[in-house]
């Protein structure tokens, strides 16, 4: 559990410091905000799209295209 809290800090202190500095690039911003609510809705791809207002289809298919799928261990 402490290592998904740490999963969702860390990426929303990313998104946060980024979108305050304008120094990352839209899809940068949303890959951080995509990790951020995966990690806390605990690695579940169906409650973080639902959250997101995706299909959980077109949520799994922004992952696979950011490259292998970082573990959210629970």
């Amino acid at each position: 559990m402490t290592s998904v809290i740490q999963s969702q800090q860390s990426h929303a202190q990313r998104l946060h410091a980024g979108i305050s500095s304008l120094s990352l690039s839209p899809s940068e911003v949303q890959f951080h905000y995509v990790r951020a609510v995966l990690a806390a809705e605990g690695g579940c791809v169906t409650t973080a799209a639902r959250r997101m207002g995706l299909h959980r289809r077109t949520l799994q298919r922004m992952l696979d295209k950011r490259g292998p799928k970082a573990r959210i261990e629970k």
